[in-house]
Formats: structure tokens, C-alpha cells, sequence
């Protein structure tokens, strides 16, 4: 089973996750001298991403960055997950080793085939595709952009990078890690709000749920190093994954 840890002020959220991250960077530079991170969108993680971006400890030109999952739009489109994580890292981004990101650009197809063949020229180069990945969980049980009852990428046991052309959202097509990516790393940090969503988890954990109704019970299953932070505040209501 995972660690929960509950909190119930969005600052000690923030701050505590902030922490984390920070030491888990930093004994990955430690160990590899390089540390490989994959960031969720959504409301949830972004004031974490905020205070990450103002570190001074962080050593960023030893950092790389890929995305999650991205909802198959324009960069300049105020949904895109890219555009948002960019913006909040702001001037961060210049000393990065690297960004990697979806081209929404190309088709869906060439933009997660192309996504996927950067991920497999990783796997050679450390025991973890990557050091931490930080999801969400939507109120549905998704997770990344895994959705309920989407075989495609629920049973995708073969690549690392996916898409889905049914997201049960206004943006239908989305662009996601697949499982095998995910669980190819050695923290992940789970991090969730507003009762609907705390709802929803305490389901999934139930013994007779499986990842075909609630993705995220595959990451709770088959991950050893998983952590779910639970903030229960209703004033500060997460958006849809």
C-alpha cells in the first residue's frame, strides 16, 4: 500500500511537497548527477510548481523535465499543460538540461510516436526512466491521461508514450505516459484535493476496484514507492485532470 499523508491548510501542502521534491532532486544528483522528473497539469500541483521554480538549491542545468500528459492543442492554447508549466518556470527554463514535450504540431499519432522514441533512448541510461513523477487523480479515478474503461491506453503494455482520441472532457485528445513509463521510476508523488476526489480514492483502494474502473489503482497496486498527498480543503477546489 502506499504512504497517505493528509493535510488540511493548502500552504502546508505546498510547502511540505515543495520539500520533498527538493531532497529527492538532490539525491538524485547525489547518486546520478542528473535527475529526470515527469509533471502533471492541473490546479492542484501548480503552487508547487510555483515555489520550485524560485529554488536556489535546485542545481536546474543538472534537471530534465518531461511532461505527463498534454491535451492535444495549440502550445498557445491556455489549456495546454506545456504552456502553463513553462510559464510558471518562467526564466528556470533556460538553465534546464532538458524539456521534453509533446509536439501538438504534428498529428496525434507521429506527435506520441515521436514522444516515445525519446523515452526509449533513455532506458539505457539509468536503473529509472525517471527519478520522480509527479499525477493527479481525477474524480473519475484517472490518472495521467488514463481514463475509466480506455483499453487503448489501459492495456498499452508496449510503448511509453499514448494517446486517447475519447478523454471523457471537453478536450477529448489527449497525449499520455502510458503505465510502463510511469512505473519505471522510483518515487511517485500522487498529489490530490477537494472532497469529491478523496472520495473517489478511498473507492479505489476498496479490495474488489480494479484499474479498468479506477486507473490509479494500477499505480497503487504496482508501485512500491508511492505517495499520496491529500489535501481536504474545499476552499481551494481543484479543476478537472
Amino acid at each position: 500500500m502506499p504512504k497517505l499523508l493528509k493535510f488540511t491548510h493548502p500552504d502546508d501542502f505546498t510547502n511540505e511537497i515543495t520539500y520533498l521534491i527538493e531532497e529527492k532532486i538532490l539525491d538524485a544528483y547525489e547518486k546520478n548527477g542528473l535527475i529526470r522528473i515527469a509533471l502533471s497539469g492541473g490546479q492542484t500541483p501548480l503552487p508547487i510548481y510555483e515555489k520550485l521554480a524560485l529554488s536556489q538549491v535546485i542545481p536546474w542545468e543538472r534537471v530534465e523535465i518531461y511532461l505527463v500528459d498534454e491535451r492535444y492543442v495549440p502550445v498557445s492554447n491556455p489549456d495546454s499543460n506545456q504552456k502553463k508549466i513553462t510559464e510558471i518556470f518562467g526564466p528556470t527554463m533556460s538553465f534546464l538540461h532538458g524539456f521534453e514535450a509533446w509536439n501538438t504540431d504534428l498529428s496525434i499519432q507521429e506527435s506520441s510516436k515521436k514522444y516515445n522514441l525519446n523515452l526509449e533512448s533513455l532506458f539505457d541510461e539509468s536503473d529509472f526512466l525517471f527519478d520522480l513523477v509527479i499525477l493527479g487523480m481525477g474524480s473519475d479515478g484517472h490518472t495521467a491521461s488514463i481514463f475509466p474503461n480506455d483499453r487503448n491506453t489501459l492495456l498499452n503494455e508496449d510503448d511509453l508514450s499514448t494517446f486517447t482520441l475519447n478523454a471523457p472532457n471537453e478536450i477529448k485528445e489527449r497525449l499520455t505516459l502510458t503505465y510502463k513509463a510511469i512505473l519505471n521510476s522510483d518515487d511517485i508523488y500522487v498529489l490530490l484535493s477537494n472532497e469529491d476526489k478523496i472520495k473517489t480514492l478511498e473507492k479505489a483502494l476498496e479490495t474488489e476496484t480494479n484499474f479498468i474502473e479506477y486507473p490509479i489503482r494500477k499505480i497503487i497496486d504496482e508501485h512500491q514507492n508511492t505517495t499520496i498527498f491529500v489535501l481536504n480543503n474545499e476552499k481551494n477546489p481543484d479543476s478537472n485532470q
